[in-house]
């Protein structure tokens, strides 16, 4: 069960990491493009809207890899103490 949470917490991690990674290098590409293409035209969004929209996109990069963080340490605690606790060839207990 632990396992199934890890790799949940993993999974979702990755997703909301790249959405925030993806979302934030956008949001600064656009912005370059739109001011090498036209210096002097009106941007698509405001200037003192991009900020907040690039700090979302990144809060949401940011609770994924805390999330991918913390499922890759269950999973690697879980592993661990799996090892630990199975005998080895001989049969003894470690």
């Amino acid at each position: 069960m632990r396992q199934l949470v890890a790799v949940i917490l993993i999974g979702v991690g990755a997703l909301l990491a790249s959405y925030g990674l993806v979302g934030a290098v956008t949001e600064l590409g656009s912005l370059y493009t739109q001011v090498s293409d036209d210096p002097l035209a009106e941007p698509a969004v405001p200037e003192h809207e991009r900020p907040a929209r690039i700090l979302h996109k990144a809060a949401f990069g940011g609770v994924g890899v805390l999330s991918l963080g913390l499922g890759t340490f269950l999973l690697k605690s879980s592993r661990r103490k799996r090892e630990t606790e199975t005998p080895d060839r001989t049969g003894r207990s470690p």
